[in-house]
Formats: structure tokens, C-alpha cells, sequence
């Protein structure tokens, strides 16, 4: 089921929506000062400009783009995966009740307007796109999405962290 936004809680993942601003709080065009800002907790930052955070085995990550060393700098793309085992009431999901583990099949059933590009990995990626803003569900060749982003361009990286 989609989340309802009026039970909104910064601390609860499981109210969190996914939309073409971002995924709850992790909003594409803001800083990642910002985003920490208004979670909980801190960041795991792996290298600057990319901050990860671990939601009880969701793990979210916001990629500031441009000059990364400036901290103002607008955040580019949000992403989230599971990292562990993740109650599927949980974590976010878009007003069509798509989240992490739904298949490609219903993604698709919910979304006619989804289109594929090739990912870096080589894999199909789905996407919607919409006034310069794209949500990206990767499936890995699993038949189950396993990574959902939010970003501003079209292309999709395949790991944030790497050097």
C-alpha cells in the first residue's frame, strides 16, 4: 500500500513517499547539510559529497553534485536499497505502493508511461521521468526492485562510494 502522507514522520521510513522530489525527506536540489538536518541521526559520509544513512536495514544515500567539497551544493540524486533484512511496512514507497521487493510486473501494471534505459552495470533500468526529474527502479535481473533513485538526470550510476 502507498504511504499516507498526512502520517508523515520524519523518524518512520514507512511514511515516507516517493515522488519527483525525492524519497521523504531526502529531496533532490537540497543540501546534504539539509537532509541531515532533519533526520535523527547522522550520516556515514564515504567520501565527500555522498552521505549514507541506515534505517534498521534500509539504506538511503544523497549524492551532492557539482563542486562535492561545497557543502552547499544541490543534491543530485537520493537512492535507496535494502542492506539487511527490511520489514516491508517499513520503507517508503510512491502513491502507487511501489517499494523495494514489489516485481517488475507490478511496477510496470502501476506505471504505463515507465520506460527502459540500460544501466551502467548493463542491467535494464525503469524509469519515469517528469519535468527534468527521474525515479529509477533497478531489479538487478531479479524480477524484484532492489534499488529505487531520484535524481536529475537521466543516467544512473552504479556505486556512489567508490572512489
Amino acid at each position: 500500500p502507498a504511504p499516507d502522507p498526512s502520517a508523515y514522520s520524519v523518524d518512520d521510513p514507512g511514511t515516507w513517499v516517493i515522488d519527483y522530489a525525492g524519497i521523504g525527506p531526502f529531496v533532490v536540489g537540497s543540501t546534504l547539510e539539509g537532509i541531515e538536518a532533519d533526520l535523527p541521526h547522522p550520516p556515514e559520509t564515504c567520501r565527500a559529497g555522498v552521505d549514507t544513512y541506515d534505517f534498521d536495514g534500509l539504506g538511503l544515500t544523497a549524492v551532492s553534485g557539482i563542486d562535492e567539497a561545497d557543502p552547499a551544493a544541490p543534491v543530485v540524486v537520493v537512492r535507496m536499497l535494502a542492506i539487511d533484512t527490511l520489514d516491508p511496512a517499513a520503507q517508503p514507497r510512491t502513491e502507487a505502493g511501489i517499494g523495494l521487493g514489489s516485481t517488475v510486473a507490478e511496477l510496470q501494471a502501476a506505471y504505463q508511461e515507465l520506460e527502459t534505459v540500460q544501466g551502467m552495470s548493463g542491467s535494464t533500468v525503469y524509469q519515469l521521468a517528469a519535468d527534468s526529474r527521474y525515479i529509477s527502479f533497478e531489479d538487478m535481473g531479479s524480477g524484484e526492485i532492489q534499488i529505487i533513485s531520484v535524481s536529475d538526470s537521466v543516467g544512473v550510476g552504479s556505486e556512489y562510494c567508490g572512489a
